[in-house]
């Protein structure tokens, strides 16, 4: 069956693709079991040399790559760039951490006997990436699982396909072997029947699960691993004593940026009571100098979102928290096809759903506070419990503060940005598992515990 691309610049079918039939699957599921053997027995080192040379190889194309990336999600050619630089700059910190990471480790000795615990591989990993950062998801995932020994069937999101297929071309023409990593595109019915192949070792998600159950029966009765991003609300919170023009250009840079399509996107900020009126001008400063446009010219910073039905959500949101009493700081337009103006929305409370349900736009809520203990309250207040920040002169403090705050990703003076070296994880609504650290490698292999005693 065949499927379109249509690009969110103007509308238009950039491309069209074929998913896979389910016979196809089959045999690339078979294919990846089989080229799993070989690529497993590979040394650490063999294998990193493999994966080293194909982000070279990957890092090469980024002029095509990027264009091709704006194109089929409206990221600015400005920053489309971007991605590739930092896939392939993540992806060579997954390959300096894995020699240490992948190394034996809780070695005993009792007595004539050794002990040591060693990561090994699980088989055969389905990734689906989403669409909203579709190499920079690969890296944190595809490359820890290759290089721990795994195989990799790749379904990126039908809004960008081609990304997989880029990924794949890129692997075989730096010789890397075949099966080892397969671009698959995949419908939704079909992706849930493969979760449930007895083929998949794991299956790592990145998006959300409308409509399903987060863990399938039949993939809890077979004991096979699930890591899930399931998206998030972050918030922030601006102290007195903050510095009140970086907060609100670093706030404002997340939570527009990538037209506001981040899981790690601050959608709700609380100010206290003593700054207010100052943050809400500087961060409207910082909005107004934004430039909502054509993705393809190089003046524009706010690109469209992915499609015209996501920005109408948004648009639809921010209307009926205008509705309940909220009032927007910018002009509130109706989108333009997939183009939304990025929105600020005062008195706004937590009955309203710019404070309560995810935006996934360029459209934020700030809300003013008593102190202290009412925005670590209402910080609390939420299903989703990804990331939140603090911005304060007294960063240890900060630090106390947070510590109060029921999220698992937790920053001070920093928020929206993830590292390889350290562990991305959440709790309630958010993901479950871990992915990047050593914790996400643990999450892609076996850990065997080995005795080793003498012959007699």
């Amino acid at each position: 069956m065949e499927f379109t691309v249509t690009s969110p610049i103007d509308g238009s079918v950039y491309a069209t693709h074929r998913y896979h039939e389910w016979g196809e699957v089959e045999d690339m599921v078979e294919a990846g079991g089989k080229a799993f053997r070989e690529w497993s027995e590979r040394s650490a080192e063999e294998r990193i040399a493999v994966l080293s040379k194909w982000v070279d190889t990957f890092s090469e194309q980024r002029e095509e790559l990027s264009r091709d990336l704006t194109f089929q999600m409206g990221r600015p050619c400005s920053e489309a760039p971007l991605e590739i630089d930092e896939f392939v700059a993540r992806s060579r910190r997954v390959l300096e951490l894995a020699p240490e990471v992948l190394a034996d480790y809780d070695k005993r000795e009792r007595g004539s006997l050794r002990h040591f615990i060693s990561p090994e591989p699980l088989g055969l990993v389905l990734v689906q990436a989403g669409w909203n950062y579709p190499y920079i998801i690969s890296a944190h995932s595809v490359l820890p699982a290759l290089v721990s020994g795994n195989c990799v069937l790749l379904r990126h999101s039908s809004q960008t396909p081609s990304c997989s297929i880029h990924l794949e071309k890129s692997f075989l023409e730096a010789g890397g072997p075949p099966a080892v990593l397969q671009a698959l595109r995949l419908n939704r019915a079909n992706t849930e029947r493969l979760h449930r192949h007895k083929g998949i070792a794991q299956v790592a998600v990145t998006g959300a699960l409308p409509n399903t159950e987060p863990e399938p029966r039949s993939r809890r009765r077979r004991h096979i691993g699930l890591g899930l991003d399931l998206g998030g609300k972050d918030a922030a919170y601006i102290r007195p004593d903050a510095d009140i023009a970086r907060a609100a250009k670093e706030l404002s840079r997340a939570a527009f940026g990538n037209a506001g399509q981040s899981c790690l996107g601050v959608e709700k900020i609380y100010v206290h009571k003593t700054c207010f009126s100052e943050f809400l001008e500087a961060l409207k400063a910082e909005a107004e100098e934004l430039k909502l446009g054509d993705p393809t010219e190089d003046e524009t910073t706010l690109g469209p979102m992915v499609r015209f039905q996501a920005a109408v959500a948004v648009y639809d949101q921010v209307n009926s928290t205008i509705k309940q009493g909220a009032v927007p700081l910018l002009p509130n337009k109706p989108p333009e096809r997939a183009y939304f103006y990025p929105q600020i929305l005062t008195h706004v409370d937590h009955t309203m759903k710019i404070m309560a349900e995810e935006t996934f736009g360029p459209a934020v809520g700030v809300m003013e506070v008593e102190s202290d203990e009412q925005a670590v309250s209402l910080m609390n207040d939420s299903r989703y419990a990804l990331g939140s920040s603090i911005w304060t002169a007294e960063p240890e403090f900060g630090l106390q503060l947070m510590k109060k705050v029921n999220t698992a990703t937790s920053s001070v003076n920093h928020c929206d940005y993830l590292d390889p070296a350290i562990a991305f994880l959440g709790i309630n609504g958010s993901p479950r598992g871990f992915t990047l650290s050593h914790f996400g490698f643990r999450m892609l292999t076996n850990n065997r515990s080995y005795w080793v005693g003498p012959h007699s």
